[in-house]
């Protein structure tokens, strides 16, 4: 696994950022070069364009070269509209020049079947910057540089939220609402054949005017790289949010024939997004909501919010919404609360929300004076007034400008950040949103997600990106370990076992006289993997007798499936266990090793009580993955029963993480289950466990 970027790779990020601040532009294609070039001279583009088509005497005003080779300057970017099978000698040619980087806009490569396509590209790239293909290409609203060929919704800005993602429809649409985000950059990747997602913002990262990241994910090929690059980001102060495609079956199939991307597992993502500091958007409004609240606010650097209303409903509803997300609602001092029961009617409700009641609606120096008085004693991360406007049908709005005039006055006087939130999206109009904006007041559109975005912006800024690893597997043939090899395996890397023995039948039958009862019985060999179902096992046998009878019994079974008999583990039956667990190693094909604690024995199958924990972790992330499972209250005392020992819990998935790391390059699968965890002070005990690894086909 690499722990940097390769030099390769650097070079490539050199020139895309040449690419993105592009002086000299070329064109190459047909008519569909006609609204590409008239969006870059509409954002002022200063620099130079120049068109490339050998069947046309000129396009869109400009005359028309017959060839890469026959340009006068090299161009910086490039943006290549023609068929498929032509970008590969077109492409060829740019590199030939020395051009930074270019857009293929093509689709028909990996996403259509025809991967060998895709390859020959990016060998004809060379070091080039190459985005897409089957993308729209990008827009930089800082400087004017657009490669892209559709319609937009955006204009020039000073600073903003850059928008990366996989999908050049959603890139487009993100870009069109009315919601007074501020974009600096509108970027498509479309198949990243050359360029993944985390070199747009490793390279983003570098421009201050960069305020906020807002990524549509797929699927990311580099899970290492992506780490590193969200580090970077963060190092620099830009938090990022995501909206993940894939949470479905059908979605993560669908996402694989959109762009070639291997989705992985959803909740791998929220592992992955949760260890890096990545605010997770549930939609397209979301996402967008959240830049907004990054981009314009400053910065939240705590989850106390402070919300103002003026109904009892809007009080109400905020506090259900806070609820379910990670902000608190924290009470008044008691002498802010005093100060404003005298500024407000005898019947207003004072307290957080605060509902400041029709007493002091339409006064802007009273409301100016009662958010002072709220804010005083800084209790509060961030503050947001709950405000809908009137249909805009020439009504008089003058009370509700009242209460926005007195935020923008409050924000002149603090730094504590502030916004100003509508029940529904459109109930801030676009002037009052633009008015907010220039005060540093953030305009959030409905107050579920508004309040959604300010958990969001608060955990993307509190939590600093650690490394994943995602090792790739070698080459060879998988093979199933039995009961009794696994358990040697763990036993020997440090979990405890029950102890017992491996017999042949014959010695299975001589041993019981010796042995303490109960006992548990069970046929081993590779191809049980699921002994309980096919009665291999039998449990809880008291006696001698019962113990030869199911001795006989399972051999018989085992021979039965097997074609000959099985050998047999007998070990000691454990009683007392608190609680069963699963522990386990699964991999993912993104991201490698992934260890898994939850629920085990026969709950395994019947709930969906499971936390993945992404590699390398740590005593402290085991122990609150633990903690987030519903079988939790078991292990904790449940209705004053026993507490489980959780340290050992915690000693023992440490153990396993360990385990797969130290084979992270064969290890495919590894299941603990169930792990008995005994009283507190008395540990744990491996039940059964199964190990499959990659192995050189020569050593089986």
């Amino acid at each position: 696994m690499l722990t940097h970027d390769s030099t390769a790779q650097q070079t490539r990020r050199q020139h895309l950022r040449r690419m993105l601040w592009a002086r000299h532009i070329a064109f190459i294609g047909g008519d569909t070069l006609i609204p590409a070039i008239k969006i870059c001279r509409e954002l002022g583009f200063v620099g130079t364009i120049s068109v490339v088509n050998p069947n046309r005497a000129e396009i869109a005003g400009l005359p028309c070269y017959p060839s890469v080779e026959a340009l006068e300057h090299v161009p910086d970017a490039a943006f290549v509209a023609v068929r498929s099978t032509q970008c590969v000698a077109i492409v060829r040619a740019l590199a030939a020049r020395g051009t930074a980087g270019c857009v293929c806009y093509a689709a028909g490569f990996a996403e259509a079947g025809h991967p060998q396509l895709q390859a020959e590209l990016v060998d004809a790239a060379a070091d080039m910057a190459l985005i897409g293909p089957n993308c729209y290409g990008f827009i930089n609203y800082l400087n004017g540089v657009s490669l892209w060929p559709d319609r937009h919704g955006g204009h020039r800005v000073e600073h903003g939220a850059a928008l990366i993602s996989q999908s050049g429809n959603i890139t487009l649409n993100l870009t069109m609402p009315p919601r007074s985000l501020p974009l600096a950059y509108a970027i498509s990747v479309g198949n990243q054949a050359m360029l993944g997602i985390e070199d747009y913002i490793d390279v983003l990262a570098d421009d201050p005017r960069v305020s906020a990241i807002g990524l549509y994910i797929e699927g990311i090929k580099d899970i290492s790289a992506f780490c590193r690059a969200i580090a970077r980001a963060q190092a620099n102060g830009i938090p990022i949010v995501a909206l993940k495609a894939g949470r479905s079956a059908l979605g993560a199939q669908v996402t694989l024939s959109h762009t070639s991307s291997l989705a992985g597992a959803d909740r791998l993502y929220d592992a992955l997004f949760e260890r890096l500091g990545i605010a997770r958007a549930d939609s397209q409004p979301e996402l967008l909501e959240i830049l907004k609240c990054m981009t314009i606010a400053s910065p939240i650097h705590g989850r106390a919010l402070g919300v103002l209303t003026c109904s009892g409903g809007d009080s109400a509803l905020a506090a259900d919404f806070a609820h379910a997300t990670q902000v608190t609602l924290p009470h008044l001092p008691e002498s802010i609360a005093a100060e404003l029961k005298l500024l407000l009617p005898a019947h207003a409700s004072v307290g957080n929300p605060l509902d400041y009641n029709i007493g002091l609606w339409g006064d802007r120096l009273a409301l100016e004076h009662c958010i002072s008085t709220f804010m005083r004693k800084r209790t509060f991360d961030a503050v947001m007034l709950v405000l809908d406007y009137p249909r805009q049908d020439g009504s008089d709005s003058s009370a509700w400008d009242a209460a926005v005039d007195a935020m923008i006055d409050v924000r002149r006087k603090t730094d504590i950040p502030m916004m100003v939130a509508s029940n529904f999206p459109e109930g801030l109009p676009v002037n009052v949103r633009e008015r907010l904006c220039a005060a540093g007041i953030a305009p959030l559109q409905g107050l579920d997600t508004a309040i959604r975005a300010v958990s969001a912006t608060y955990l993307a800024r509190s939590i600093r990106a650690e490394p994943v690893s995602a090792p790739s597997l070698s080459e060879g043939t998988p093979i199933v370990l039995d009961e009794w090899e696994s358990k040697q395996y763990l036993h020997d890397a440090g979990i405890p076992s029950p102890g017992g023995a491996l017999y042949e039948l014959h010695e299975a039958l001589t041993a019981l006289p010796d042995l303490s009862y109960p006992v548990v019985v069970k046929a081993v060999d590779r191809q049980f993997s699921h002994k309980t179902e096919c009665g291999l096992v039998q449990v809880n046998l008291q006696t001698q007798e019962a113990a030869e009878q199911a001795l006989r019994d399972i051999a018989f079974a085992g021979s039965r499936q097997l074609g000959y008999t099985p050998r047999l583990l007998i070990e000691p039956m454990i009683r007392g266990a608190v609680a069963e667990l699963i522990v386990g190693v699964s991999r993912d094909p993104v991201f490698g090793p992934v260890l898994i604690v939850g629920a085990g024995g026969v709950l395994v199958n019947l709930f969906d009580d499971s936390r993945p924990l992404l590699l390398p972790t740590d005593a402290d992330k085991v122990e609150s993955a633990l903690r987030a499972l519903r079988c939790f209250p078991l292990l904790d005392g449940y209705r004053g029963g026993p507490k489980g020992d959780i340290q050992a819990v915690v000693d023992a998935v440490l153990t396993v993480a360990s385990f797969a790391q130290q084979f992270a390059d064969c290890l495919l699968e590894l299941d603990i289950n169930p792990l008995f965890v005994m009283p507190e002070g008395r540990g744990v005990v491996m039940a059964d466990a199964l190990i499959r690894m990659q192995v050189e086909t020569s050593n089986p």
